[in-house]
C-alpha cells in the first residue's frame, strides 16, 4: 500500500513540475501565460470536440492519453521553446527532452503504459497521435486569434513565417482532419495581424 501511495505522489509531482512551465501564449484578456497543464487540458477538450465534429472512429481513450502527456518531456524547461525558435534552440530543446525521457524511464519504470504512450507520441506512430498533434497546432492558431495575435506580435512572427509553419504541418494531418485543418489555416491567414 505504501508503494502505491509513493507512485501516486510521484505522478502528482510530475504534474506540478509541468505546471510550472510557462508557454508563449497568454490567457486572453490577462497578462498571465498559459502553463503546460492548462495547455494540455485545452488540447484534450479540443480533441474531444473535434472528434465529435468529424465523427471520428479513432480510439478516443488513446487520444486523451496522448493529449495529457504530449508535452511531458518539457519537464524542467524554464520556458517553452516555441515553434518559431531558431534551429539551434529547437535542437537544444530536443536534446533536453531526450534526457528528460531517460529520467522518466527510471522514475516511472512501474508505469510502462505512460512511457509507451510518450514514446508513441514522440515518434508519431499512429493516427491517434497525428490527431492530437494537429489539434495542438490548431489550438495555437485559435488561441492566438482569440488573443488578437498577441504572442505572434510579441515574437515578431511575420505572415510569411506563420503561413510557412502552419502549412508545413499539413503532411502530418490525418485524413479526417484535413478539411477542418485547412479551414483553420485559411481563417488564421485571413485574420493574422500583418496579412498582406
Amino acid at each position: 500500500m505504501k508503494d502505491n501511495i509513493k507512485q501516486i505522489e510521484q505522478i502528482q509531482r510530475l504534474v506540478l513540475d509541468i505546471q510550472k512551465i510557462k508557454r508563449n501564449h497568454m490567457i486572453p484578456e490577462t497578462e498571465l501565460c498559459e502553463n503546460v497543464i492548462e495547455h494540455s487540458f485545452s488540447i484534450a477538450m479540443l480533441c474531444w470536440r473535434v472528434y465529435s465534429l468529424v465523427n471520428s472512429k479513432l480510439n478516443l481513450e488513446k487520444i486523451f492519453q496522448y493529449a495529457l502527456i504530449h508535452d511531458f518531456l518539457e519537464r524542467w524547461l524554464e520556458k517553452d521553446v516555441n515553434a518559431y525558435a531558431t534551429k539551434e534552440l529547437r535542437d537544444k530543446k530536443s536534446i533536453r527532452e531526450q534526457c528528460v525521457f531517460e529520467q522518466l524511464k527510471i522514475e516511472f519504470e512501474n508505469f510502462p503504459q505512460m512511457l509507451q504512450t510518450i514514446n508513441e507520441y514522440e515518434n508519431i506512430e499512429n493516427d491517434e497521435v497525428k490527431f492530437v498533434y494537429i489539434i495542438d497546432k490548431i489550438q495555437a492558431i485559435i488561441l492566438g486569434k482569440i488573443d488578437n495575435w498577441r504572442p505572434y506580435i510579441n515574437a515578431k512572427i511575420s505572415y510569411e513565417q506563420f503561413s510557412k509553419k502552419i502549412d508545413s504541418y499539413t503532411t502530418k494531418c490525418p485524413d479526417e482532419l484535413q478539411e477542418i485543418y485547412k479551414s483553420i489555416i485559411i481563417h488564421g491567414k485571413e485574420t493574422f495581424y500583418d496579412q498582406p
